[in-house]
């Protein structure tokens, strides 16, 4: 009984509430300082290639080590068609280690 006036009572505190919303394409909520975002490969569409150039930066300063990156030769270097000696072939993150804290 105790159990069930205590859960009223949460719920007629927060009803009375203002809600707190934000309208996200034209509001955002603010970022923590250090917030970098997650890392996610991205694509020139000029080129038709992956921007990334395959350092494995990002790999080695992961905490976590739950990101894995290959890399290959650039044909399109050898051709003279692109600036990027060479390309991330395939870069792989692992959700399940991933995880703040988890050094």
């Amino acid at each position: 009984m105790i159990g069930s006036l205590k859960g009223l009572l949460t719920t007629f505190k927060t009803f009375f509430r203002r809600p707190v919303t934000v309208q996200y394409p034209d509001e955002h909520l603010p970022l923590a300082p250090r917030f970098r975002g997650f890392p996610g490969l991205i694509y020139d569409v000029e080129a038709d290639e992956p921007k990334c150039t395959g350092c494995a930066v990002c790999a080695r300063n992961c905490p976590t080590n739950c990101i894995t990156v290959t890399s290959r030769e650039n044909e399109k270097f050898a051709q003279g068609k692109s600036k990027r000696r060479r390309i991330v072939e395939d870069m792989h993150i692992d959700l399940g280690r991933c995880r703040p804290g988890n050094q």
